[in-house]
């Protein structure tokens, strides 16, 4: 069986070369008229997920990409993460195109008013006033025990709080979502005084099973630290029918969940910190990494940050993923439109200055990541004062979790920032 994969690992890049020496011939052959109607076609990202993976395995080794994030030997693994990204973006998107213009429409409606708003001074757009901080919860219930491959914690639970911006629209029918108002919480405690380590999940995460992903009652034992895991806004029990998703297509809900998400996670940190003095650290993944990279820049005190597959800039994200698209240059104007920069920038890590130490920044990401990308971990690195970053082959989706380098990175940064072993980052 090692020889087989050994060999699928030879032959696979040359199979992605020649699929997209084929590609190429084709899009040479047809009109690029013809190419851009097939590519707005309901269903073509899915058809293009071969070709989109041959393209991917050839621009990581291209000459002309940041040196730190080519990849040198391209393996069957290589190719294997790229096609997950892929498939994983081709399945999420599927007829999206086809609706994309009424979004980017509504986007733009959105921070239209969010700007006459801030003109008159209904609003204030600083991240500092834009995000309040919270008062600790009042009342913190134990719901029970839930028990997974990655430990056993308990399940606890406290209201929200969170009021949303009266500005936006999508703070209107909020509160249509009672399942939201709850922020429920997965603890694996050891010791009240012992370091905290807050894990942040990505998107559609916020399940017991996140447990098992952030490997946390192994940190928990290893380095004798807390580990909590709050549940982010309209993610896991917290999700309901009809419910906005965070990040989704209605972007002005992205900005309120954005901002909720935010005054849950500090709300947990004031929890803690009703009942120690104890460092806290902050790990967060993909949508994780875009909250506690908010978080990092108006909590004081923190003793570490983690940014684990980074997004760090929504609006440019989503510009990328327009692009991919092959949007009418109409619907690409929309999504252009600098006014959208300024709906999330109450909401944005770029809005804000880490108030962590600088050495005690960490990032980890992937190289062939497809979902965020390379530039938004570079983005957040350079804005983080160009500090640790750990590169790894790999992509989005699956390749962190089995990362022999990322769990050894995210080990060193828990327990460099913790305190519990001598700095190895």
């Amino acid at each position: 069986m090692h020889a087989r994969l050994e060999g699928l690992g030879r032959v696979a890049p040359d199979v992605a070369r020649g699929i997209h020496r084929l590609n190429s011939a084709i899009a040479d052959a047809l009109p690029a008229q013809i190419i851009s109607r097939f590519n707005r076609l309901p269903g073509a990202d899915v058809m293009l997920i071969g070709p989109r993976t041959s393209r991917v395995v050839i621009d990581v080794q291209h000459p002309d990409r940041p040196a730190q994030t080519r990849v040198d030997v391209v393996t069957l693994r290589t190719v294997t993460e790229a096609l997950v990204d892929e498939i994983a973006l081709g399945l999420l998107k599927g007829n999206q195109a086809a609706l994309a213009r009424s979004h980017f429409q509504e986007a733009n409606r959105h921070a239209r008013r969010l700007a006459e708003a801030a003109d008159a001074g209904e609003i204030d757009l600083a991240p500092e006033v834009f995000c309040a901080p919270p008062d600790p919860p009042v009342a913190v219930a134990r719901l029970g025990t839930v028990r997974t491959r990655g430990g056993e914690a308990d399940h606890l639970a406290f209201p929200s709080g969170f009021v949303p911006p009266p500005a936006l629209e999508a703070s209107a029918t909020w509160g249509d979502y009672p399942a939201n108002a709850s922020v429920h919480v997965y603890a694996l405690e050891l010791d009240v005084d012992a370091p905290w380590l807050i894990n942040v999940h990505g998107f559609k995460q916020g399940l017991p099973e996140d447990l098992f992903l952030f490997r946390s009652a192994a940190t928990r034992d290893r380095f004798g630290v807390n580990v909590v895991h709050p549940v982010l806004p309209m993610s896991g029990l917290r999700a309901s029918v009809g419910a906005p998703q965070i990040p989704g297509t209605d972007f002005g809900a992205n900005v309120v969940g954005f901002a909720q998400a935010v005054w849950d996670v500090r709300r947990t940190i004031r929890w803690i910190r009703s009942r120690s003095d104890a460092p806290i650290i902050l790990h967060g993944v993909s949508l994780g990494s875009y909250v506690v990279s908010m978080v990092s820049g108006l909590e004081e005190g923190l003793a570490g940050v983690i940014a684990g597959l980074p997004v760090s800039d929504y609006p440019r994200l989503m510009r990328r993923h327009a692009r991919r698209m092959e949007l009418p240059e109409d619907d690409l104007a929309l999504v252009d439109d600098p006014a959208l920069d300024r709906l999330f920038a109450p909401v944005s890590p770029f809005s804000v200055t880490s108030k962590v130490p600088p050495d005690r920044r960490y990032i980890y990401a992937g190289k062939i990541d497809q979902i965020s990308s390379t530039q938004q971990a570079l983005d957040l690195w350079e804005h983080w004062g160009s500090g640790s970053i750990h590169w790894f082959d790999g992509g989005h989706l699956g390749g962190a979790i089995w990362d022999r380098g990322v769990k050894r990175y995210i080990d060193a940064a828990v327990g460099e920032a913790a305190g519990t072993v001598a700095p190895a980052v």
